[in-house]
């Protein structure tokens, strides 16, 4: 059986770590967390929105493409429009 330095160990810093290390630390679980950038992940450190409103579409396209025969028509994203809403 291989042996961790970790019981439990987070990539990132954001909701994900923040949410669940201290009730896994109270709880007895090794926990480690890795962050590349400042520590909060995007939201507290370059805000959600600008996040959401530039992944939401592509979400979106990848759950048509997903659901072929249910969903009909296909999504395209009209980048500089993108681009121009994000900027407001």
């Amino acid at each position: 059986m291989s042996e961790y330095d970790f019981d439990v160990l987070y990539l990132g810093s954001g909701h994900g770590a923040f949410d669940g290390a201290g009730p896994l630390a109270a709880s007895g679980k090794k926990v480690g967390v890795i962050e590349s950038d400042m520590i909060g992940g995007t939201c507290p450190n370059y805000g959600c929105n600008a996040k959401i409103t530039l992944d939401t579409p592509v979400v979106l396209q990848r759950m048509a493409e997903r659901m072929q025969g249910i969903v009909s028509g296909s999504i395209t994203i009209n980048w500089s429009e993108l681009v121009a809403h994000n900027k407001q």
